[in-house]
């Protein structure tokens, strides 16, 4: 279950995802406003950090899904990868790191 909220203003806004995983994980992260799109994590003046690495591909085609919450520094955050091939998808929990290095 997962709740999509839209916050700011019309003309200055990002979407803030948080949720539980269907193993009862938490995942929370910020997408990021689409005009600072080029970076991988970035934070605004008032302290939001923006996940630029959630919805990208990875080189051997795995799509990154989510961050799980955490409490720590960005490069401590774990995320949700999937892989499809037919009708079978593969799941994947991968640190920053790893999955930065992949995109």
């Amino acid at each position: 279950m997962s709740e999509v909220l839209i916050r700011g203003t019309p003309n200055n806004n990002y979407t803030h995802i948080h949720g539980v995983l269907h193993n009862g994980w938490p995942i929370e992260f910020n997408l990021p406003r689409l005009s600072n799109s080029d970076a991988h994590t970035t934070q605004d003046s008032v302290g939001i950090q923006f996940d630029h690495l959630i919805g990208k591909q990875t080189h051997d085609g795995w799509w990154v899904k989510a961050a799980l919450k955490h409490s720590g520094p960005p490069q401590d955050t774990t995320y949700l990868l999937s892989k499809g091939s037919d009708y079978n998808v593969t799941y994947d929990f991968v640190k920053r790191d790893d999955v930065a290095a992949r995109v």
